[in-house]
Formats: C-alpha cells, structure tokens, sequence
C-alpha cells in the first residue's frame, strides 16, 4: 500500500515570511515611473535586486529608491508581474500576427533578466519563447526592425543561452 504526502499547502516557518511592509521605490524609464514595490518580493529571485537592498547599498544612496533610466516601464512592469503572479503577460491578440511582436518583447524580458542578474525569470522567457514558437513559427524576417536577434545580441553576453536558442532557430 502506497501513502500519499500531504500537501502543505504552501506552509512556510514564521520567520521566513515575507515582510509586506518593507517597500522599496524603483524608478524606471527615461520619463520615471514609480513603482511601488515590496523589498522581500522583489529581491527574491534578483541577484540586482537583492544587492540594492543591502545596507551597504542603501546607506550611499540618499533616497533610497532605485533607479532604472535606461530601462523599459512596459517590460518592467511585465518583470513584475512575473515576480507578484509567476506569469508573462506578453501574448499579443489579435489578427494571427502578433508572433513578431511577441519576440520582441520577450527578447526584451530577457535581457532585462540579465541586467537584473534574475536566473529564474530567463528561464521562465526562454520557456516562453519556446511556447511562442508553437503557436507562430519564429522568422527573423517578419519581425521588427530592432528583432529578437538584435535585441538578444545586443544585450546579453557570449554564450548566452538565449543566444543559443536564436541560433538554433
């Protein structure tokens, strides 16, 4: 006779809950938008994220908040919904076209993956990008000016694996 295991339903110790009263400003965009964030929830997975918010960091830095100028709101805010609901909000409806665009933007996921040292969250793009595949062929040529090839080049380092995948497409 096999036991099945209980589920725990997501039971943690106290201690290792996440403080939701500890919040964090994250500047974003060349036009800032503010984002309101919780610190515990957002340094979770992010290697950047987590060194923002080390006393050492914070102590040098007079307000606090985070800035990220050169990054895009719309993909952050993509970011953080996949940090708050482990989901990617970048299925693009409509007309049968949208897989060009879709690329784009999970090329752009990416990248902002690997500036924001968030391992988890590649993984979960390149997941994405392979489902994508499914659904609308990649083709370099259909794809905007500034394509997934582009992007993906232009913003992770030798060797990625996401480079890898572009190539092997």
């Amino acid at each position: 006779m096999t036991t099945k295991k209980k589920p725990d339903h997501g039971r943690i110790p106290v201690e290792a809950a996440v403080n939701m009263q500890d919040v964090v400003t994250v500047n974003v965009g060349s036009k800032p938008e503010k984002y309101i964030v919780h610190s515990g929830i957002i340094s979770n997975t992010s290697k950047f994220f987590n060194n923002c918010l080390k006393p050492a960091w914070s102590a040098s830095h007079a307000t606090g908040d985070i800035d990220l100028t050169d990054e895009d709101p719309v993909i952050f805010g993509i970011y953080l919904n996949w940090v708050y609901c482990k989901t990617l909000p970048t299925i693009i409806t409509g007309d049968g076209t949208d897989g060009p665009g879709e690329y784009d933007t999970l090329s752009e996921c990416y990248v902002m993956g690997e500036r924001l040292f968030d391992i988890d969250f590649k993984n979960d793009v390149m997941d994405a990008f392979v489902e994508a595949m499914h659904r609308h062929p990649f083709d370099c040529h259909r794809s905007s000016r500034t394509g997934p090839v582009d992007i993906i080049y232009g913003g992770t380092p030798e060797g990625s694996p996401a480079r890898r995948l572009i190539v092997e497409l």
